[in-house]
């Protein structure tokens, strides 16, 4: 959900007509009148191992990890045949890779890998001619996660004890203990 808040965002920032409603997909809800946007996350690949901070904040141990993902994106504008939104559609395919439209998407995290033309699509709906824009954009971007790390108190150890020599076989339960006395300095 943070992904489409921030590509509604970076629209907004770089003039989408407030006239065109933006949906996420495969979320509950009715479908709004035209023209509205729908944004789709088609797919998220991961593009290399993350990577991991620890820090220490509030006593607790604090994991982060960092890792970079791409996100194909799907917007499929859906308007009326003759609607000037598709006008601004086409501007907005040819400017994807301006540096405005950079500037926008960056300044919500995303950075632009790839993108194709648009593909239309007839809906007529109700006896009504609709046409749905189709742009599938790549997106990459950090995605950070926080964990508290639980620390390591006290391991137990069991098994056996073998001596060949005096031929005992028993068990034994170690525990090493390794909590700090609370007066005892670092």
């Amino acid at each position: 959900m943070k992904v489409e808040t921030a590509v509604i965002n970076a629209l907004k920032g770089i003039g989408m007509p407030s006239r065109i409603t933006p949906i996420l997909s495969d979320r509950d809800g009715v479908e709004p009148s035209s023209p509205y946007l729908l944004i789709n996350i088609i797919s998220v690949l991961d593009k290399s191992v993350p990577r991991r901070t620890v820090s220490h904040e509030k006593g607790n141990k604090v994991e982060r990890v960092i890792q970079t993902k791409d996100y194909l994106i799907s917007f499929t504008f859906h308007a009326s045949a003759n609607d000037s939104i598709h006008n601004w559609v086409h501007r907005f395919q040819t400017g994807i890779s301006s540096d405005l439209y950079d500037y926008a998407f960056a300044q919500e995290g995303l950075g632009l890998v790839t993108t194709r033309g648009v593909m239309y699509q007839p809906s007529p709906v109700q006896g009504k001619n609709y046409k749905r824009a189709i742009i599938d954009i790549v997106f990459r971007a950090e995605v950070v996660e926080a964990f508290i790390v639980n620390d390591i108190k006290k391991v137990t150890i069991k098994g056996h004890l073998i001596d060949s020599l005096a031929g005992h076989f028993d068990d034994v339960v170690s525990t090493v203990d390794y909590d700090k006395p609370e007066n005892e300095q670092p």
